[in-house]
């Protein structure tokens, strides 16, 4: 993203700015509408409904942990559920304590 800055003798120059800057700066470029994914399921978790925009600029969205009925609300950015999330960290969990016991009993 660029924005035009003067310089001394009133030329102008184009800066860029990266996409978290512009974020800060209240850039109306950043504002791109939200897809609706509600009701998709990555993983464990179905999205329930987009909550807002986290301070980088992406969404966050309320999802429900569907693993073995665990039902716990959880909120998740968009970046975190490309990033390959299973559930709300139950899932993780009951992992453990089965590699745990079948390693010590």
């Amino acid at each position: 993203m660029h924005r035009a800055a003067n310089v001394g003798d009133g030329a102008s120059v184009l800066l860029e700015m990266s996409n978290t800057e512009a974020a800060r700066r209240g850039s109306l470029f950043m504002a791109r509408p939200i897809a609706n994914h509600k009701g998709q399921v990555f993983g464990y978790l179905e999205l329930l409904r987009p909550i807002g925009r986290n301070k980088r600029g992406l969404v966050v969205w309320e999802a429900i942990c569907t693993y073995e009925g665990c039902g716990k609300l959880h909120h998740i950015s968009s970046e975190t559920l490309r990033k390959n999330v299973v559930s709300c960290g139950c899932y993780a969990r009951k992992q453990h304590r089965r590699r745990y016991i079948a390693k010590y009993q």
